[in-house]
């Protein structure tokens, strides 16, 4: 073969080459590519009302068993503060102060009814 004729089949051969690489590279992306069905979407989760009683309660929703959970806890929190004062102090008429948040100076209470 001639030196130029050598050159362009160097050209083309090399240029057939790049192609294929192309090609294996798009094979492999699409390899990445999950083929099979997706997850399901995740079942609601409900809680029962009440662990006991009628068995065709209607369950809480999501909102309502974070509301009962935020109640437990605020519960339990005041039980552990009445149990464990913080700064339990005995003064001279033998009463025990419990730890309460200090009250802001210059700004007017309004008394709170329990409802």
């Amino acid at each position: 073969m001639e030196p130029e004729e050598k050159a362009r089949f160097d050209h083309q051969l090399e240029a057939e080459h790049q192609k294929l690489i192309a090609i294996g590279r798009g094979h492999l992306e699409l390899q990445a590519l999950p083929v099979s069905l997706p997850d399901p979407a995740p079942m609601r989760r409900y809680r029962k009302k009440k662990t006991h009683g009628l068995a065709d309660a209607r369950e809480l929703t999501g909102a309502e068993t974070v509301a009962s959970e935020l109640k437990n806890r605020e519960k339990l929190a005041r039980k552990r503060d009445m149990a464990t004062p913080e700064d339990s102090e005995e003064e001279d008429d033998g009463l025990l102060l419990f730890g309460t948040p200090p009250r802001p100076c210059g700004v007017p209470t309004l008394a709170h009814r329990p409802s």
